[in-house]
């Protein structure tokens, strides 16, 4: 992997993030970023309301620090690597957040609590704001193209893995690094990268998006003072890309990739898919098929004997909770979202509360629900294709299966409405009051704002 047509990868890298300009990204990009970030801060603020988010945010109060990033949805300011961390944990408890197919994780809460941060230290544009997370949503899709499925079935989870190398490029680009300076960002964000799957379904998986944002920023800080990395840290025996892969041998080489605008950005090319349910996206076809099969045949949760849900073989590692317990559990179990949504006609953050969890309905229906893997279901980059099965009472079998999510694939976008509106429902449940008509009113122009701290400051 170390041979010369590969090592200048972090160098391309570099020179993509610190050359990009805004007029160099389409319309369709600058409309998918300003949903990115509509989407995720929507997140943030609902998931202010979380146990996670909670502890993280009293534990970035009592360590201080200098009030200069803002907590939204906490009403606080602290130092701006805290607030990334705080703004990321916030951002990913519900498991809301947005995801992007190459990188088989979620961009936007790795990318954006730490950009927020910058960006108001740095006094960025909104022009600014949008073209930094085009250039580190291409770090992290592009190397998820090159390094998944076998990063991501390894056992890493890619938001925080790859999010943290793209949240130091874009990081750097806000804050004007050189090309010395965003190579050893890159270098330091690469060496700050972890998390591991096992963790799915607890609150540390929240942390990681956390992580990956502060780890990311913080290289770009240390590395505008001075602080150095290996300046190709991507490639060559154990770099980034050697240690994360996993299974390489049956892996693309590095040269099969490069960062230029001879080739569409990921925003236009793979995109951003914004979530209608805040549960892990292997969950959301079984869903989107089940409610249609409701819809079309007109039967309630009373008329089903059982549901069988098939999937691809990469599913069942990160649905690992088959009989949950929890809300948290739940959002990583197809049996308890498909019976959830079921009962409920719907799948958003109330359905995953522990509360609605551990009543007795959706526990004894969850017992209904099984899950297998299906040979014909394909493995594809962050797509998990389902075949859903419906057994009635009446004798009947009933069946549907898709391969796209609506909203989660870039391919079946939400419509401006259904994003403002999920924003709007995500800001009623912040920890505190947000003026949310204020707040999407000017992230609805975000890339025409003169400062970010316009807009940070709704939330202060």
């Amino acid at each position: 992997m170390s041979n010369s047509s590969s090592v200048q990868l972090t160098s391309s890298l570099s020179t993509f993030a610190r050359q990009l300009r805004f007029e160099e990204v389409p319309a369709l990009g600058v409309e998918r970023v300003r949903n990115a970030i509509i989407d995720c801060i929507a997140c943030m603020l609902a998931g202010t309301a979380t146990e996670p988010a909670r502890i993280a945010a009293e534990w970035a109060r009592e360590e201080g620090g200098t009030p200069r990033a803002t907590v939204p949805g906490f009403g606080f300011a602290t130092s701006p690597t805290l607030a990334a961390l705080v703004n990321g944990v916030s951002g990913h408890a519900l498991d809301y957040d947005d995801v992007s197919p190459p990188m088989i994780g979620h961009p936007s809460v790795a990318l954006v609590p730490a950009l927020l941060a910058a960006a108001e230290v740095a006094e960025s544009s909104g022009a600014e704001l949008v073209t930094a997370y085009a250039i580190g949503l291409d770090a992290a899709a592009r190397l998820g193209r090159l390094m998944n499925p076998e990063h991501y079935a390894h056992g890493w989870h890619a938001t925080s893995t790859l999010g943290a190398v793209g949240a130091a490029v874009a990081s750097g680009r806000l804050l004007g690094l050189d090309d010395a300076q965003m190579r050893n960002a890159i270098g330091m964000g690469a060496s700050g990268a972890g998390g591991l799957r096992k963790n799915f379904g607890s609150m540390t998986k929240a942390l990681h998006a956390g992580q990956a944002a502060q780890r990311g920023l913080s290289a770009a800080m240390l590395a505008k003072r001075g602080f150095d990395a290996d300046p190709e840290i991507l490639c060559g025996d154990h770099g980034f890309i050697d240690a994360f892969r996993g299974g390489r041998a049956q892996a693309a080489d590095a040269a099969s990739i490069t960062f230029d605008t001879s080739q569409p950005l990921e925003i236009v090319a793979s995109g951003v898919g914004l979530k209608q349910y805040a549960c892990c996206g292997c969950t959301h076809i079984a869903i989107d098929v089940l409610l249609d099969l409701v819809k079309a045949q007109r039967f309630g949760s009373e008329d089903v004997e059982r549901i069988e849900c098939g999937v691809n073989p990469l599913a069942p590692g990160v649905l690992i909770h088959n009989r949950a317990a929890t809300g948290f559990q739940g959002k990583f179990s197809m049996q308890y979202s498909v019976a959830v949504a079921l009962l409920d006609g719907e799948a958003g953050p109330r359905q995953f509360e522990d509360e609605r969890a551990q009543r007795g309905d959706v526990q004894a229906m969850q017992q209904r629900v099984s899950m297998h893997v299906d040979p014909d279901m394909p493995v594809q980059h962050g797509v998990f294709p389902t075949r859903v099965t419906v057994h009635l009472k009446d004798g009947r079998t009933l069946g549907g299966e898709a391969h796209k999510a609506r909203g989660m694939h870039p391919d079946l976008p939400l419509s401006a409405e259904q994003v403002a509106a999920k924003f709007r429902q995500c800001a009623a449940q912040s920890a505190q009051k947000v003026d949310a008509e204020r707040a999407l009113g000017l992230l609805l122009r975000l890339e025409h704002l003169r400062s970010a701290r316009e807009l940070m400051s709704v939330f202060r």
